[in-house]
């Protein structure tokens, strides 16, 4: 498979997907997800592995991940060659590995770092051959680096013989030579085939370890006498006999296994180095000569046998096996005193550095190039699904069968009818996921032989296998992609974003629109993180398409799943429960894996463990007893405490067993990090880790110490083997970690190794610390050194600082490759580790506010990741920054590069209030120049942190009644339902998300406290769902009538009727009526304990106790009661009667009696409200809110929302008042607005403006501090009351509609102000340029019918002009061209003057005067008719002067010029001369016109191109003229003079093609000064598009050709596509900025090589585009009434911190604003358009009422009338 088309990171390869593509990029891209580039056998692979019917054997290896090489060498002759490749080349390899091929690399030196000694356990050649093993497996690169020098070291007793070898070798000995060998060496009979093992030194020699040499020499003695006379008669291999006269490093080299590709004798995987020291001979004599040759005890000789096997092998055997370009050989002499000295051989030595180096290197990119390329390994989604198939083939092997649970899996899926998912449970341990591999291939299986003519998809995956199927976005990401592929269907349409997943996930599962068979098999849910709330299980489907298969497992207990599935899955024939396994089972498990690696046990000991399967039979316990009894000899004593009874004990035995072999502090450590590392950790980075744990180096070098401050790796490989048992390997982040094998061993290992929260302190610290990069590279970390060490080592200090030789940890990988490689380790696994170590501050710097943390990690395409980092924090201004990557996550998945500017214009409104907001924007600012030059200045998206969070618009039209906030502990849902329709909508507030329609009967909904269900009534029978997932519960029916009042609580329902007696009291969870009273009742209510029911007879309240029935006291009143609130003792409640009064109640039951209090009475009052913490009363009148205390029953205040100078609607009232959580504030709404007042002293903290249409109803939380608007639009805003003190808003506004015109005024550092308007209204609005915010409104017209189509502002600001269209009486479409323009003055917004029938309006540059061009005479048949004439107004004498201007067309746009105030403009004038002969001549002449604005000069001038000009040619014609610098004038000419057309609304049209040029031209000293002829590159160009520079250095035309003007050179050509008349020049013209076609975007682009500096999402459609006049401003409107502004600021050009410096939103400090006062300013900004909106509203009600009822109208009010007589006459019986 080629590189191009793999994907080598998860997330940018599922997050491509997403990108736009154009038809032919799409089809593409959707071959290559389909795999039709592959050859048609690897095709074939591809189909069998996504859609099932796959063989184990298709099931390729994993991936290897990294470079292992085995350092084969004597203990200490070549320690300083070992020394120098720690500090010299292990670093360089490590960052290669990384860099080139992101692998790991690691170095197994078994004799490195510890002082020799002898291994009590003999295990150190069976350690030895495990490793090599491993290397040769694992390797991607070298395996085996053979260093020798002239010591080829002692030889050693083989720890282990067969039982046939040794005891041939017995029949040869003496039989006190046999009796000593079998005093040694113990027979294992549960060894397959038996072998004899040599015993323990402490075993036989107690504590006389010093005796072992000689003891292990004369053992030696016999075995190599008896070999030898076993082999001259046949009885043994020659290999034995050979393998018992050579040493460790030179039977390794014999041994070492090949590796897989090797095809000769020479192994190119092998390294190697043969030192050889020439004088050695001479210097045997010398104290530490024996460390380099192998000398005779006592004697300055050498041992003769073992100096023959030296050049034995030295010469031949090692040269024979490794190739010669892998092998260097060196001479060296002896150097005193230490013979190899670091110093004195320093050319050596890094002699063999290099060579290491080089040749490893060189091997690994050979291996690398030559690596079979597998599909599957290159693929994501075919990696990722492979992955879990090869876990389901490991499980199986280890696998029992269990033929009745598998029996019920094989009839779920075959049963046609089934539409429910089935489900596996149990407590964790008892073989979920056995099962479910088993199932799997079983499946697989099944479906291979009877599906072969359909499509058949067996997809399994297991939660935890992998850290992204913990994730559920990425769980049902790669299955939709497998399904997708499976079915046939396009994998580019899926959607990317977690919704969209998850709602075709859902689709098509519930619709299986395919033909053939879909089984998914997920084990494990109770392993999903909570991302995406996926513990809801609200991903999960309600009903499955018959040909939908889905098995679940989940653990009984664990994060109530299973509860959660109860309530989805109601069947109790779809769960299948697991027990515990029978103890004969338990023995044949264990007899099968004990059998698999050719163990048994002997009779007592199987007893043993039989006993023990009496106290657990579960899968968990058989694991913990196996990895115990595996290690048995038959001749290990067993006995009652051999084993545990609990899984638990067992696991602690294991540890205590390690820790004692291995050493308490080290297994301690080593266990912790395994356990702390929840996504894994590999060996490599242990390793690293542990180097720099000083609690651990510190235990092992008690009394010496190495001269390099590392673990030796030796002690993890004796830990390693026997950990395996208890670890599996995974991949992760394209590296193999380990992490443990089950949970339950997890959560031991929590419990004893990070119980407390300083070990994990500690722990997390020191991963965070390696991942930081803290300790690497020449960074010394200091320690304690003991004073032993001080001591021995002559350690200068106990403060000794020491070099740890750890790799760096850059985020990105760029030293040997042109591709960026990432580091995904850091990045993934840094912010758990750095937040789990409690330093916030580093944490904060390093990732949540770190500008390239997060950039990195955006081009990694892991996006949903980096959301989920924002979990591991609690800091709210890092919530802030997650919310605004959510909300620019469309920019972002575009271009990441847009990260600067998106999180700038989100988070400016927090610059001051926020430090490490603050510096993140100065990231954003300084380092985001780099991807992109423009910087917001202001707030230029959707903010977080603002009280709005969000609206939701809901099409269907709602009345109040049909919204219900309900609240349970799980989520918060806002649901729709209108009474006639039969569906209900959900909003999920938590979630942010929209959930599935419910589908319920019509009619009213009620829902209980808890919010777990809903009722409802239909005829006489009360339905009632889960609102989880809207399955019916149960019915309860009652007697005929029409329910009228109706209150819920958790068990209870009461209801009274219309017109008939009651009430009725309903048990929901028994589903019957337990009692219905004989009354004439209105109102019913239940307390809050649901002990009690109160409802009213008539004029008599009743108190009843449930469920007993028995009523307790009656209560007279004077009036009808309304609604009832309880408190929560249910002895106290409060009533609203129906005249408008409140009154509270505190009954005595002792004594049957009663007391009352007033509280209020107000004839509109609409609505009480108890307090949450019930210390106050809300009472909500039409106009008023009263706030009272619920203990003296006193109004303690009164609240009104009438703030000053906003416009509020005379009819409007309270729409809704309620507390916020804790009472702490009081929120209402009336009219458009929300006010919100502190409950305690009633002063108003802010009033929010919803929106411009009013609001329906207001809602709160018990729970959450947020208010819920539901507005006449049919729209739900949500409020986060906990940011009312935040200044930010939402969104800067400035417009419900597009904005359409921007002008500014001077533009100075971002300060300034602009003038804008929308073409749906006639009203321009005045922006304050440093905050984007509106700070004032001018209306043109109060006729709604008037629309503005053009503002202007004077350059000093202080003058408006705005530009509407025509009400002369002459109407018509031939006037459209002609305005009325009304001059204003901008900071009072005061009218100045008004001009009709204008054509032109314009400032002088100095804002001193403006001059208003209007036609006063206008015939639209002959557009050379037109008069026109200047109007001047000069705004300090406050003078009007007219001047008639020449009679003709004027065809370019008016200027004045700086300081002549002279007018210009081209004019196209018709020249009619008489023909005696024939009809007159007519042809057309382009005038420039001077005109003085002055009464000394009233006559113009006019001037044709060759009056100023003289070389120009007669048929060449001015066409347009422009200001520019110096006021000069450019004119640009056409070759041509005929007539120019018109458009229709009476504009000259110019886009005519014509070659054209231009002339520089200095109108007061009348002279030209550059003839730029012919510019123009093609006659097409439009001369309306001509921009030219500040400085007129460069000339961009509508084709975006760029040119220089003094040579007339062709720079560049802007190849992007650009919306037409949108480009503008910066900086003198160097840079141009453009609205990209699509509208979405801002592009930048260098006019000398048309290179992009700059691109910004507008998140919307932009309208139109200018620039400030300093020449770096970019000012942007949208379709949605917002404006953006940007600074353009160069990295290697410009002052950059001066400039951002002077940026007014980066001052820190800033005078902060009364928000009060604010929120008063911007409401009163809208008062126009809520004019006009309520203008319009009383039209159409007027409209309505002169429009008569309907009869059904009529009918119910005569029916209000007649109820509302009835109550009258009550109360008069009454009176």
């Amino acid at each position: 498979m080629h590189a191009k088309e793999t994907f080598k990171d998860r997330s940018s390869y599922y997050d491509s997907l997403g990108c736009p593509y154009t038809n032919h990029q799409a089809e593409s891209k959707e071959d290559a997800f389909q795999y039709k580039h592959l050859p048609q056998c690897e095709r074939h692979l591809v189909d069998r592995i996504l859609c099932g019917g796959h063989s184990k054997d298709d099931i390729p290896p994993a991936r290897k991940t990294s470079v292992k090489i085995y350092i084969n060498a004597p203990h200490v002759d070549t320690i300083e060659e070992r020394n120098a490749l720690i500090t010299n080349t292990y670093p360089k390899l490590k960052e290669f590995c990384r860099d080139k091929y992101q692998i790991d690399f690691q170095v197994i030196d078994m004799f490195w770092g510890l002082k020799p000694q002898i291994k009590d356990d003999h295990s150190t050649m069976v350690t030895c051959q495990e490793a090599m093993k491993m290397c040769v497996s694992e390797s991607l690169g070298p395996t085996h680096m053979v260093i020798l020098g002239q010591k080829v070291g002692q030889l050693s007793a083989p720890p282990i013989l067969k039982q046939t070898d040794l005891e041939a070798i017995f029949k040869h000995l003496s039989p006190e030579d046999t009796l000593v060998l079998k005093q040694w060496y113990y027979i294992d009979l549960n060894s397959v085939p038996p072998v004899y093992i040599l015993q323990p030194i402490s075993h036989i020699l107690g504590h006389k370890k010093t005796d072992w040499p000689k003891t292990e020499e004369k053992l030696l003695a016999m075995l190599q006498k008896g070999a030898q006379w076993c082999m001259e008669n046949g009885h043994i291999a020659d290999d034995f006999n050979r393998n018992l006269h050579l040493p460790g490093i030179l039977l390794n080299v014999l041994t070492f296994p090949p590796s897989a590709s090797t095809t000769s004798q020479q192994d190119k995987t092998w390294m190697g180095s043969i030192r050889d020291i020439t004088d050695m001979h001479h210097n045997l004599e010398k104290i530490r000569s024996h460390r380099f040759i192998d000398i005779k005890q006592g004697k300055a000789e050498v041992i003769p046998k073992l100096f023959t096997l030296h050049n034995q092998f030295a010469e031949t055997i090692i040269p024979s096996k490794i190739n010669e370009d892998n092998l260097h050989t060196s001479k060296i002499q002896w150097a005193e005193p230490h013979g190899v000295d670091p110093v004195v051989h320093k050319s050596y030595i890094d002699d063999f550095c290099n060579n290491f180096y080089r040749t490893a290197v060189t091997i690994t990119d050979t291996v690398n190039k030559n690596k079979h390329q597998f599909v599957l390994h290159e693929d994501e989604l075919c990696h990722d699904v492979s992955s879990h198939w090869r876990i389901a083939n490991d499980i199986e092997q280890w696998c029992l069968r269990q033929d009745d649970y598998l029996g019920k899996i094989r009839d779920y899926i075959l049963d046609p009818e089934g539409e429910k998912p089935l489900v596996v449970h149990s407590s964790s341990g008892y073989g979920k996921t056995y099962l479910m591999a088993m199932a799997a291939q079983e499946t697989n299986r099944m479906l291979k032989i009877y599906n072969k003519e359909t499509t058949s998809v067996v997809a399994i995956r297991f939660i935890g296998a992998t850290n992204e199927s913990r994730d559920i976005f990425w769980l049902i990401n790669s299955i939709c992609h497998q399904i997708a592929y499976a079915t046939g269907k396009s994998r580019c349409q899926l959607p990317k974003d977690y919704k969209g997943l998850k709602s075709s996930f859902m689709q098509v599962l519930e619709a299986g629109l395919f033909n053939g068979l879909l089984v998914l098999l997920i084990d494990g849910l109770d392993q999903l993180s909570s991302n995406h709330e996926a513990l809801s299980l609200d991903w999960l489907p309600h009903k499955l398409a018959p040909n939908v298969k889905l098995i679940f497992s989940t653990s009984s207990t664990d994060n109530g799943i299973l509860e959660k599935l109860n309530h989805l899955i109601m069947q109790e024939d779809q769960y299948i429960e697991l027990g515990s396994f029978s103890s004969h089972t338990c023995n044949e498990i264990m007899d099968m894996w004990l059998t698999k690696l050719d163990r048994k046990l002997n009779h007592q000991q199987s007893k043993r463990v039989n006993d023990a399967f009496r106290d657990s039979q579960v899968p968990i316990f058989i694991k913990t007893v196996f990895e115990e009894v595996k290690w048995w000899n038959s001749f290990t004593e067993v006995n009652e405490d051999s084993l545990g009874s609990t899984v638990n004990e067992n696991i602690h035995r294991l540890f205590d067993r390690y820790e004692l072999k291995h050493g308490k502090i080290f297994v301690d450590h080593v266990l912790s990090y395994i356990t702390a590392s929840v996504t894994g950790i590999s060996e490599a980075e242990l390793e690293e880790i542990l180097c720099l744990d000083d609690k651990v180096l510190d235990s092992l070098f008690t009394r010496w110490e190495p001269p390099i401050r590392r673990i030796p790796p030796s002690l993890w490989q004796y830990l390693r083997i026997d950990l395996m048992g208890l670890l599996v390997e995974r991949e992760e982040d394209g590296l193999k970690v380990l992490t443990w094998f089950h949970t339950t061993i997890a959560r031991a290992a929590s419990t004893r190794y990070l119980n407390t929260a300083e070990k994990k302190q500690y722990i997390h610290l020191h991963v965070s610390d390696y991942y930081l990069g803290k300790w690497s590279g020449t960074w010394k970390k200091p320690r304690s050194a003991k004073e032993s060490l001080i001591e021995r080592n002559r350690i200068c200090s106990e403060y000794d600082p020491k070099l740890r030789y750890v790799p760096v940890q850059p985020l990105e990988f760029t030293v040997f490759n042109i591709e960026p490689r990432f580091n995904l380790r850091k990045l993934n696994q840094l912010p758990y580790h750095l937040t789990n170590s409690r330093r916030p501050e580093l944490a904060n710097k390093d990732i949540f506010f770190n500008y390239w943390f997060i950039h990195t990690k955006l081009r990694t395409g892991s996006f949903h990741k980096l959301i989920d980092d924002f979990s591991y924090t609690t800091n709210p201004q890092a919530k802030l920054v997650q919310d605004a990557l959510q909300h620019a996550k469309k920019a972002l998945l575009l271009d990441c590069n847009a990260l600067g500017p998106e999180l700038c214009g989100r988070l400016l409104s927090q610059f001051t209030s926020s430090p490490n907001i603050q510096e993140l924007i100065h990231q954003c600012d300084l380092a985001a120049m780099q991807n992109c030059a423009l910087v917001p200045n202001h707030q230029s998206y959707n903010a977080p942190g603002s009280p709005l969070e969000y609206t939701y618009q809901i099409d269907t039209d709602l009345s109040a009644n049909d919204i219900y906030l309900i609240e349970n502990k799980e989520t918060l849902l806002m649901c729709a339902k209108p009474a006639l329709i039969p569906q209900m909508r959900i909003w999920d507030i938590h979630q942010s998300q929209r959930k599935p329609n419910l589908t319920l009967p019509p009619g009213k909904i009620f829902y209980t406290q808890n919010g777990q269900f809903i009722s409802l009534f239909r005829g006489t029978t009360l339905h009632m769902y889960k609102i989880q997932n809207g399955e019916l519960f149960g019915k309860i029916n009652y007697e005929h009538g029409q329910p009228n009042n109706v209150t819920v609580g958790n068990k209870y329902l009461a209801f009274t009727l219309v017109k008939a007696a009651g009430p009725f009291l309903l048990d929901m969870e028994a589903k019957k009526v337990i009692h219905k009273f004989n009354q004439q009742s209105q109102i019913v209510q239940l307390s809050r304990n649901e002990k009690y029911v109160l409802f009213n007879a008539g004029r008599q309240l009743e108190f009843y106790e449930i469920p007993l029935m028995e009523r307790k006291i009656s209560i007279d009143v004077n009036d009808t009661p309304i609604k009832i609130i309880f408190t929560r003792n249910p002895l106290q409640f409060f009533v609203h009667f129906q005249r408008n009064n409140i009154i509270k109640y505190e009954i005595n039951l002792t004594k049957k009696s009663f007391t009352t209090m007033h509280i209020v009475e107000d004839l509109e009052m609409q609505e009480a409200i108890l307090s949450h913490t019930e210390k106050y009363f809300l009472v909500r009148s039409s106009r008023c809110l009263y706030l009272a205390d619920t203990q003296t029953c006193k109004v303690i205040r009164q609240l009104h929302l009438e703030p000053p100078g906003v416009f509020m609607e005379h009819l409007a009232t309270f729409t809704g008042a309620y507390f916020t959580p804790n009472d702490e504030t009081i929120v209402a709404s009336r009219h458009n607005y929300i006010g919100i007042w502190e409950t305690k002293s009633g002063q108003p903290l802010r009033l929010l403006q919803a929106s411009t249409v009013p609001i329906k109803a207001l809602f709160t939380s018990s729970r959450v501090n947020k208010a819920f608007a539901f507005l006449t639009n049919n729209s739900m805003q949500i409020w986060h009351l906990d940011n009312i003190e935040r200044g930010s808003q939402y969104s800067q506004e400035i417009f419900t509609g597009p904005i359409s015109n921007i002008s500014p005024s001077a533009v100075s550092h971002g300060t300034g102000t602009l003038v804008c308007h929308s073409n749906f209204n006639a009203e321009a609005k005045l922006v304050d340029m440093e905050t984007g915010i509106c700070i004032r409104s001018i209306e043109h017209s109060e006729n709604p019918q008037r629309r503005l189509h053009e503002t202007l502002m004077s350059l000093d600001g202080k003058y408006v002009i705005t530009r509407a269209n025509n009400t002369s009486t002459q109407s018509g479409p031939d006037w459209t061209v002609l305005r009325e323009d009304s001059v204003w003055e901008a900071s009072t917004g005061k009218h100045i003057y008004s001009a009709p029938n204008s054509r032109f309006a314009m400032f002088s540059k100095d804002s001193q005067m403006t001059v208003i061009i209007v036609a006063t005479l206008f015939d639209p048949k002959d557009w050379f008719a037109t008069k026109y004439s200047a109007i001047v107004y000069e705004f300090e004498t406050k003078e009007l002067q007219y001047y008639e201007l020449p009679r003709g067309d004027i065809i370019s746009k008016p200027f004045i010029s700086h300081c002549t105030g002279r007018l210009f403009y081209v004019m196209q004038k018709r020249m009619i001369e008489d023909n005696p002969i024939d009809e007159p001549d007519v042809w057309y002449e382009y005038r420039l016109i001077f005109h003085y604005l002055s009464k000394h000069f009233p006559e113009p001038r006019l001037y044709r191109i060759q009056d100023i000009w003289k070389a120009a040619e007669k048929h060449y014609s001015l066409i347009d003229a422009r200001h520019i610098h110096d006021n000069n004038i450019l004119l640009v000419y056409r070759h041509g003079n005929n007539m120019l057309p018109y458009h229709s609304d009476g504009t000259v049209d110019r886009s005519e093609p014509s070659v054209k040029g231009s002339v520089v031209y200095d109108p007061y000293h009348e002279q030209v000064l550059k003839v730029i002829d012919s510019w123009f590159a093609q006659p097409m160009s439009n001369v309306e598009g001509i921009v030219v520079s500040s400085q007129e250095t460069r000339i961009i035309d509508d084709q975006l050709k760029t040119y220089y003007t003094y040579t007339s050179a062709h720079l560049s050509t802007i190849k992007a596509k650009a919306l037409n008349h949108s480009v503008h020049l910066l900086l003198d013209g160097r840079y141009a900025v453009v609205i990209a076609h699509n509208k979405n975007e801002i592009l930048v682009f260098r006019t000398s090589d048309a290179i992009q500096k700059a691109k910004v999402f507008v998140h919307g459609t932009a309208t139109c585009l200018t620039t400030g006049s300093d020449d770096r401003t970019v000012i942007v409107g949208t379709e949605d009434g917002r404006i953006q502004m940007y600074t353009l600021i160069l990295e290697l050009c410009d002052p950059v911190t001066e400039i951002i410096e002077k940026i007014p939103s980066r001052q820190i400090h800033r005078p902060k604003p009364n928000l009060l006062n604010s929120d008063i300013q911007q409401a009163s900004t809208k008062t126009f358009e809520l004019q006009r909106q309520s203008t319009a509203h009383h039209y159409k009600v007027d409209q309505t009422i002169k429009r008569p009822p309907p009869y059904q109208s009529i009918e119910k009010a005569v029916d209000i009338i007649t109820y509302n007589n009835r109550i009258r006459s009550q109360s008069c019986c009454v009176q």
